[in-house]
């Protein structure tokens, strides 16, 4: 399928020791029909200085740098997307990193139905050494993910959006810009405001996955999935279900609670057990107290 301009946002925020590899990885794609639109976030360290040095390369349309944080990584989502003028946009998160074949893979994989492509992630390290393979989605389906699927959109989210992303890295997707509405995104979120955007763009048509690692999603201490102190992880849970009890309802939760079984794990690991059972900034859906208060109850029986 041809395709006339892929729109490529890269929206940085204080990862200036990163920015050279994602720009580099952007820049030498073989697929070269392609804008970038470079954005900073009011970044504290040297990112504006470096950004800079690629304001005029042909390819950048746009360089903006904000006078203040907009306070959410998905405002600056949303200035790109609506900036954009490719058929195609792709959010290239500015700390992570691709192969040079990336957008030539993804656009060999879609047709007139694709409203999203997207790849597999490898996991690397501040150094961008290889850690693992992103298997998070395997975690819920390991058959979904085997081979390359095109899916119509409203069966993912049926089976498998509505109980957790199946693309835990945006960098690893694109899609098409005729389908973005703004109310799609979450700009008051901070964490999954990627997952809700997903979501959304499954009513709109086919999803495409191309079954090879040609992303690097970069784990570091600012990365969205280190731990953070208390107050952003309850802010992390609620936005978790906030997509939950939009797309399921009580009863089909009860049916399926082991499919939200990481969330509780999530919960856990954070050491939140007790906080979730009695904190009314945790706005757990009735279930899910429900879950906490038995979970209570055999704590004090067995311990």
């Amino acid at each position: 399928m041809k395709i006339d301009l892929i729109s490529i946002v890269i929206p940085n925020y204080n990862h200036e020791p990163f920015l050279r590899s994602r720009l580099e990885s952007v820049f030498s794609q073989t697929y070269q029909n392609f804008e970038v639109i470079l954005l900073d976030d009011c970044s504290t360290d040297n990112s504006v200085q470096l950004l800079q040095t690629y304001a005029n390369h042909p390819k950048v349309s746009h360089f903006i740098v904000n006078e203040t944080n907009s306070g959410s990584p998905f405002r600056q989502w949303e200035k790109g997307i609506e900036l954009a003028k490719g058929e195609y946009v792709w959010i290239a998160e500015s700390d992570d990193f691709c192969e040079v074949n990336f957008l030539e893979k993804l656009i060999s994989s879609i047709d007139t139905k694709s409203v999203v492509a997207f790849c597999g992630s490898n996991v690397v390290n501040q150094e961008s050494l290889f850690i693992k393979k992103n298997t998070w989605a395997q975690e819920h389906d390991n058959s979904l993910m085997k081979t390359h699927f095109n899916i119509e959109g409203q069966k993912l989210l049926k089976k498998h959006f509505r109980y957790r992303n199946i693309i835990p890295n945006a960098s690893a997707a694109i899609f098409k810009k005729k389908c973005y509405r703004k109310k799609m995104l979450k700009t008051d979120f901070s964490f999954c405001g990627d997952w809700y955007f997903w979501c959304q763009l499954c009513k709109c048509g086919n999803f495409v996955y191309f079954n090879e690692f040609l992303n690097h999603y970069r784990r570091h201490d600012a990365s969205t999935r280190t731990p953070k102190a208390l107050k952003k992880e309850i802010e992390r849970i609620n936005e978790y279900f906030c997509i939950i009890t939009q797309y399921s309802n009580t009863f089909s939760r009860l049916l399926n609670i082991r499919r939200y079984k990481w969330i509780f794990e999530d919960i856990n690991t954070k050491q939140m057990l007790t906080f979730a059972s009695n904190n009314s900034k945790l706005q757990l859906p009735i279930d899910f107290k429900l879950f906490y208060f038995i979970k209570r109850i055999k704590n004090k029986i067995y311990n």
